[in-house]
């Protein structure tokens, strides 16, 4: 009689640890934590062939459980480093946010479907250069992963433009 009750007691025990630890493991698959301070890796990154866009050296993010806040710093064309925070939700819903170049961006958010990566579409409203009336969208997309334990964020950015698609990588590492 006691060697079922000590049987019982131990199979109810290694269940309830079992639970726990697939529960856990299940539960860090839901999504990925992208917050930390991330320093942008040259050598690893892949420009493209577009004009010379800004690429932050700096990104210093914090992540919540329905939210995403992103402060970039750069250096612009004219030589100034500057730093804008970008604020977002991860639903789905439209977020607005003034980017590095000045221009106003309308962004949606959603976890890819493996929950590993989170994809921005990006649309962005564009002025012609000498063309003062003349404006145009802008649109791309942008997927952020990580790899090596968490340790390398690497985005990678497909914008459509008049002369075609333009592709870029860029890595940052903790």
């Amino acid at each position: 009689m006691k060697k079922k009750i000590i049987s019982g007691i131990f199979r109810t025990v290694f269940l309830s640890v079992l639970f726990f630890v697939a529960s856990d493991a299940f539960s860090q698959e839901e999504g990925v934590d992208f917050s930390g301070r991330w320093k942008y890796n040259e050598e690893k990154s892949d420009p493209g062939d577009g004009r010379r866009e800004i690429t932050p050296y700096e990104l210093n993010i914090v992540q919540g459980e329905n939210s995403l806040i992103v402060e970039r710093t750069a250096v612009n064309q004219a030589g100034r480093t500057i730093t804008v925070k970008e604020e977002y939700t991860l639903d789905g819903e439209t977020n607005v946010n003034t980017g590095l170049g000045g221009q106003e961006a309308r962004s949606n958010l959603v976890w890819s479907d493996d929950s590993k990566s989170l994809v921005f579409r990006i649309s962005r409203r564009a002025q012609g250069r000498g063309q003062a009336m003349q404006t145009r969208e802008i649109k791309s997309t942008e997927v952020w992963s990580l790899s090596d334990e968490g340790n390398v964020l690497t985005v990678e950015i497909i914008r459509e433009t008049p002369r075609g698609e333009v592709r870029r990588r860029i890595v940052y590492e903790k």
